[in-house]
């Protein structure tokens, strides 16, 4: 090879060396090339995270990577992201990517397709309620109301307490999982499971009856009740009656504290489990007068809703005033973390954030999104306990499981086919129990 040959080899290596570095220098930086518009353009990336995990990410139809994964070098442009698991949902959404931005989707979770199902030896009607510990149930059938099942799964054993004969309204199982109360319409039963022993509640003044009963949180002896418009606390071993305070309207315990609205005006107090360190938390009565039914709902941090006579009121803490948020709500849920709060309608399920959220979706505190607007009743709503993130409800014939991220499109499933589904998700063993025609069964979610 002569020498002028291998001088220009080196000159045109060295050229090579001159027009492909900078090209790999703007490449690690993110920058790319516009074929169409024959221009640099500086890229975005997309990182995407799935429960289960592996699942295969599709860009626009084509498989890119499994999950978790950040895929980078994306041009800016509005994407179809598709991720897909075997025997699962599949999820999909049309997302944007910015220029020196990475999109996120982090909350990914994938529903199968065939869950597993447990059928347990009990025949609910369509209600039921599970002790905490997820070993007994209590339930009625609808051709018996007079009649309480109840059964131990722990030593298979099925048992009948009678009661009267009345449409059940509410049940409350003891702290220790030993005593059951039942409410039917204006009586309230005591079943003591040890002894087998049923005995009716009755109020102090013949001329009141008792409206509310909740267990005191330290065990299965002392209760709170509300006889008319007085608040007791009363030891059941002992029979001593203590008077916690008049004119409440509703109350409820939560973090170690009393909270109940006062009349007139429906001003909310909160004091200790023994009714001393009265708080006036609110300094303005609520605009509604001659409120039916209330429901106040305590969130892990101390957040404060109240849904009365089908309005949503929020507290707000600094202006010591309860703020009107939706009309036509029949329930509302904190999330797990505190951070939202999730508010159920006839038909409708909408989330409001109660702090900023600077993760992707990013949220304004305040913010109001509408999740779920069906043409058929919801039934139930629940948060998923996977993360704040989900949620599950019921309707007349499935049990659904939707996001929350309304970027695009809200990705919902059908979970489970079911009949006028009742359900109950309990953390010990993270199974969602649910009745479907007759039928007690439980699915594990996490």
């Amino acid at each position: 090879m002569s020498h002028i040959i291998r001088r220009l080899i080196f000159y045109g290596f060295c050229l090579l060396f001159v027009i492909i570095t900078p090209c790999i220098l703007l490449y690690a930086q993110g920058y790319g090339f516009d074929w169409q518009k024959k221009t640099v353009i500086q890229t975005g990336a997309l990182y995407i995270k799935s429960q289960p995990k592996n699942a295969t990410v599709l860009i626009d139809g084509k498989i890119i990577e499994k999950t978790p994964c950040l895929i980078k070098h994306l041009k800016p442009n509005q994407y179809t992201i598709t991720v897909k698991l075997n025997d699962y949902h599949s999820w999909q959404k049309t997302l944007k990517i910015d220029s020196n931005l990475v999109t996120e989707a982090r909350e990914i979770l994938l529903t199968p397709q065939s869950p597993i199902l447990e059928l347990l030896p009990i025949l609910p009607s369509n209600q039921f309620k599970l002790s905490d510990n997820s070993q007994q149930i209590i339930s009625w059938q609808k051709n018996q109301p007079d009649t309480i099942d109840y059964f131990d799964f722990n030593q298979y054993q099925q048992k009948q307490f009678k009661t009267a004969n009345a449409t059940i309204d509410q049940f409350n199982w003891s702290p220790d999982d030993k005593k059951i109360l039942i409410q039917q319409k204006d009586t309230w039963f005591l079943i003591d499971l040890t002894n087998q022993k049923t005995t009716q509640l009755t109020s102090q003044n013949p001329n009141q009856s008792i409206n509310k009963i909740i267990w005191h949180p330290s065990g299965n002896n002392k209760i709170f009740f509300l006889q008319g418009t007085t608040l007791f606390q009363q030891d059941l071993s002992s029979n001593t009656l203590v008077k916690i305070s008049d004119n409440i309207f509703d109350f409820t315990i939560a973090n170690n504290s009393l909270f109940y609205l006062k009349e007139p005006g429906y001003f909310l107090y909160s004091t200790n489990l023994t009714g001393e360190n009265i708080k006036q938390l609110t300094i303005r009565p609520i605009l509604q007068n001659n409120i039916k039914k209330t429901n106040l709902v305590i969130g892990p941090n101390g957040q404060i809703a109240l849904v009365a006579d089908n309005l949503l009121y929020l507290y707000k803490r600094d202006d010591r005033i309860f703020e009107i948020i939706q009309n036509d709500i029949h329930d509302a849920f904190f999330s797990p973390n505190g951070k939202k709060l999730l508010i159920m309608g006839p038909n409708e399920i909408w989330v409001i954030y109660l702090d900023k959220q600077t993760s992707q979706p990013q949220k304004e505190i305040g913010q109001k999104d509408l999740i779920v607007r069906l043409g058929q009743p919801i039934l139930q709503v629940i948060w998923h306990p996977a993360d704040s993130s989900h949620i599950i409800f019921t309707t007349q014939d499935a049990i659904k499981i939707a996001e929350i991220d309304n970027r695009d499109n809200i990705n919902l499933s059908d979970f489970i086919n079911a009949q006028n589904p009742w359900i109950q998700y309990i953390a010990k063993t993270k199974k969602l129990y649910f009745t479907d025609q007759q039928k007690l069964f439980n699915v594990k979610l996490n």
